[in-house]
């Protein structure tokens, strides 16, 4: 069996390098996007097990593209992530990701340690539902 993959869609290089490395000492291995364009064809894998959205990215929007992951794959846990974009706070953005099926989420800029525990509780959560 393949390991579980974590895909990250984020257009910052720096942001994507850093969740990708905190990822990687949890033992998963990421995929990563700058557009949920690019995103979505990769959900359709059973082993894509999380995702990890910023909402604000070019072309499509993460309010759409989390939905979309969520019809595409509704085992993958989605955890939005955001710093806010023009008039829109991080906290009313993180707000509505919530709303469309996000799983988790979690502001910017945030921490290795707080994300990877993040992670972990969306992945006990979804084993704990699989088993009950």
């Amino acid at each position: 069996m393949k390991k579980p993959i974590v895909l990250v869609v984020d257009d910052e290089p720096d942001i994507a390098e850093l969740i990708v490395k905190s990822i990687a000492t949890m033992g998963l291995q990421c995929v990563v996007a700058s557009r949920f364009e690019d995103a979505l064809p990769l959900t359709g894998d059973s082993n894509v097990v999380v995702a990890i959205a910023d909402i604000f990215v070019p072309g499509m929007g993460g309010i759409e593209g989390i939905s979309r992951i969520k019809r595409l794959n509704g085992a993958c846990r989605v955890i939005a992530v955001s710093g806010g974009f023009r008039r829109m706070n991080s906290a009313d953005a993180l707000r509505a990701a919530a709303i469309v099926g996000a799983d988790a989420v979690l502001p910017k800029p945030f921490r290795p340690k707080e994300l990877c525990a993040l992670v972990t509780e969306v992945l006990d959560t979804a084993k704990s539902q699989e088993t009950a």
